[in-house]
């Protein structure tokens, strides 16, 4: 069954994953493996699930990365982590 949306967006050196259109908060990862485990408990399909990045994911130094590169970095790592499994 295919989720509706998926929202990620940087939040405090972290990203947070929010599932569907809900209004309340999501869940943040801080880690490539704990990224991982949120998409597999939501079973998070990245080839046909939408997926959209926040603007907050392209200014990352704001909620505090080291660069604006760094939330897309740890994006990537934890689906190549989240898809090794």
């Amino acid at each position: 069954m295919a989720i509706d949306t998926v929202f990620l967006s940087a939040v405090d050196c972290g990203i947070e994953v929010k599932v569907g259109l809900s209004l309340g908060g999501g869940e943040i990862g801080y880690t490539a493996n704990e990224l991982a485990e949120i998409f597999t408990k939501h079973n998070i399909d990245f080839n046909t699930d939408t997926v959209y990045n926040t603007s907050s994911m392209d200014f990352a130094t704001e909620e505090g990365f080291d660069n604006d590169d760094g939330a897309h970095l740890l994006l990537d790592s934890a689906i190549e982590a989240y898809l090794a499994k």
